[in-house]
């Protein structure tokens, strides 16, 4: 399958492609597609769901970086580590005086949950 995309806003693509396409071949080889750039637009190829799957993170990333946001190489490696699980609420996040905080993996999501719902929660194990 194949599809292309097409980005509205030139002045964040060199941030969503990463330096010399690095997100790009990041996204490549995670999600088995092949993505080839021409201007404002990328042409992915690759098996249905994950064409579908690129898509999503791209125009994911792309809303962010509209938003103001930055994007970097963890973005996508969050984004990826959502894909087979159940993805959280965008609305699970812990505001401080500096930044939000959102979760980058399914049990962090959970996690926050848990902080959101009980008076106290505890976390045990490694931190890491």
């Amino acid at each position: 399958m194949s599809r292309t995309l097409e980005f509205s806003d030139n002045s964040i693509l060199s941030a969503l492609y990463g330096a010399h396409n690095g997100h790009l071949r990041h996204l490549e080889e995670a999600l088995g597609v092949e993505i080839a750039s021409k201007g404002n637009a990328l042409q992915v190829s690759g098996a249905k769901k994950a064409v579908q799957h690129c898509e999503d993170i791209l125009r994911k990333l792309e809303g962010q970086l509209l938003d103001g946001k930055e994007v970097a190489r963890e973005h996508f490696d969050t984004e990826l580590r959502f894909l087979n699980k159940k993805k959280p609420s965008s609305k699970i996040t812990i505001k401080t005086k500096k930044k939000d905080i959102k979760p980058r993996s399914p049990n962090q999501a959970e996690y926050l949950k848990l902080i959101q719902a009980k008076e106290m929660v505890f976390g045990l194990g490694p931190a890491g």
